[in-house]
């Protein structure tokens, strides 16, 4: 009987063709080719060096009893090829794959029905002579030349999606730079300001001291931002073939059937300390793990190991044999996984995808953590800390149907701070910032759960009441006035008066209204409070 592992050429063959890297049967020597035997039993290694002789192009380089003398026979005068008698070891197999050496093997009653992966081709024992010898070497030949040219074909996908991973890498780096800068603007302000006063009271002590203190504070704060975007560098896990991590253990979870593989990883790791290789127990990811290898074939649920890395927001990395490659660099290309190496990958390559892929995926979170404190941000008044006009412009477009729906009154003040000239002449725009910033503070400590206190520009503000008709707003008013009295604004020793006046609008549920004229109405309610005097209370019938 005589049969290949590999029948599915087509599908390999389109693969590398496709990659640039096509190369035929034809392009295959098959002229004075060198087999060594690998053969457990000394009398099938002798039979197969009978048949090897009456063989037209090949010839026998020696028998071999393991893998040390398969090596020495390799490293004296070149093997092309290597004939088992036994299902291949995994010391065998990395052998082979280190050396770039096609496997046949000849099957008996114990291999003949066991899938091997790893070998090229394989004929049975019985009907072994030279003819069906020299057809399996051939094929076993051509395939494993379309093998090397897949996997030259995947090292140049590997290239290029490096160079776009670098890429990413750097545009997220510049993205969390750019959150860094802008958070360090207002610790310098104030620094720069507190400066400024102690220029300003240079001959008193005690203002001098207590200036001192709060730039003590920014520097602290900006420091603290400095160190961030030192941080922000090339974590080099690997230099020279020593695992560094930044001072970090790099947890990887195997999750597979194939316990040779595992094997051959656990070896390949077992150098490197800080590097920790567990088996997945009971499909669970533990916490701590950095990079999930799931193994791709066909006998392994690894679409389930790549949603729960994915729900986890834990890096995967597919392996595969060399038929399966094909399939699992599809999986990386649509973005499924993260990356894929050979099953039987040497030590540096291993290296290279696991770092390479924590380190994308550590720069990635750290980039979505910016944006997240970017829009934030974005979303909230960098002085106050309370949440923009265009916020309170959406806000207070879904409280008009949400009333309606609800059959519930809803109310608008809009907020103007008084003396905000006289204050800035007394202690400075530095003082004036945090006499805003006090304001700030009393509107949310007097807000309830659903309240929206906004800052629009400057001195004025809005703040939405669901719920709330104008009586409630003007208790509510009343006791922000309160609040701001028996709390009086102290900016070093002087003690300031802040007052308030508003305007106040409701809307009752069910009757048409838009965002803008409502927002219109509450300034037109403020304007006449103003007219009326600082500390009126108006409401817009």
């Amino acid at each position: 009987m005589l049969y290949s592992q590999y029948s599915q050429t087509d599908s390999l063959t389109e693969v590398v063709y496709m990659a640039g890297a096509f190369k035929t049967a034809s392009d295959t020597p098959i002229q004075l080719l060198k087999v060594s035997i690998l053969a457990n039993n000394p009398d099938t290694g002798e039979s197969m060096e009978r048949i090897l002789e009456r063989a037209e192009a090949f010839q026998c380089a020696g028998i071999a009893r393991d893998a040390d003398e398969l090596q020495s026979l390799a490293a004296q005068g070149g093997v092309h090829a290597v004939l088992l008698d036994h299902a291949p070891t995994l010391q065998e197999k990395i052998l082979a794959q280190s050396l770039g050496l096609p496997l046949t093997l000849l099957d008996d009653d114990e291999t003949q029905n066991e899938p091997i992966p790893s070998v090229c081709g394989r004929l049975q024992k019985d009907a072994a002579n030279a003819a069906s010898l020299e057809m399996v070497l051939n094929h076993a030949l051509e395939t494993h030349a379309l093998i090397q040219d897949l996997g030259k074909a995947c090292s140049r996908m590997n290239y290029l999606r490096e160079n776009r991973e670098t890429a990413e890498r750097l545009g997220n780096i510049i993205s969390m730079i750019g959150v860094a800068a802008h958070e360090v603007n207002q610790p310098l302000t104030s620094l720069l300001g507190h400066l400024e006063l102690m220029s300003m009271n240079k001959d008193d002590a005690e203002k001098v001291l207590k200036y001192l203190d709060r730039v003590d504070e920014s520097g602290e704060k900006i420091a603290r931002i400095v160190k961030e975007i030192q941080d922000l560098r090339h974590e080099h896990w690997v230099n020279d073939g020593v695992f560094e991590g930044d001072g970090r253990s790099l947890y990887v979870l195997f999750a597979g059937a194939n316990g040779d593989i595992f094997e051959h990883l656990s070896n390949v790791l077992e150098g490197y300390p800080k590097i920790h290789c567990t088996k997945a127990v009971d499909g669970q990811i533990p916490v701590e793990t950095d990079v999930v290898i799931a193994e791709y074939s066909a006998g392994h649920d690894w679409q389930s190991w790549i949603e729960a890395a994915r729900e986890a927001d834990k890096n995967i990395v597919l392996t595969a044999e060399c038929r399966d490659m094909p399939g699992a660099c599809k999986i990386v290309n649509i973005g499924q996984a993260d990356g894929v190496m050979a099953a039987w990958a040497p030590e540096s390559e291993c290296l290279q995808i696991l770092t390479q892929v924590c380190e994308v995926g550590y720069f990635r979170k750290k980039a979505n953590n910016a944006r997240l404190r970017l829009r934030n941000t974005a979303l909230k008044d960098d002085l106050t800390g309370l949440v923009t006009d265009s916020i309170m412009k959406r806000a207070v477009g879904k409280e008009i149907p949400r009333s309606e729906t609800m059959k519930r009154t809803s109310s608008l003040l809009a907020i103007h701070v008084e003396d905000m000239e006289n204050i800035q002449e007394k202690i400075g725009p530095k003082g004036l910032n945090h006499a805003i910033l006090f304001v700030g503070k009393h509107l949310r400590r007097n807000s309830h759960r659903e309240d929206l206190p906004s800052r629009v520009f400057g001195d004025r503000f809005l703040v939405l009441l669901p719920g709330r008709d104008k009586n409630e707003a003007r208790e509510w008013c009343h006791c922000l006035t309160q609040a701001i009295e028996q709390n009086p604004f102290d900016w070093f020793e002087k003690t300031m008066d802040i007052g308030i006046t508003a305007g106040i609008v409701e809307h009752v549920g069910g009757q048409p209204e838009t965002m803008e004229r409502w927002m219109e109405n509450a300034e037109q309610a403020l304007a006449q409070a103003r007219e009326q005097g600082p500390g009126t209370v108006f409401v817009l019938e």
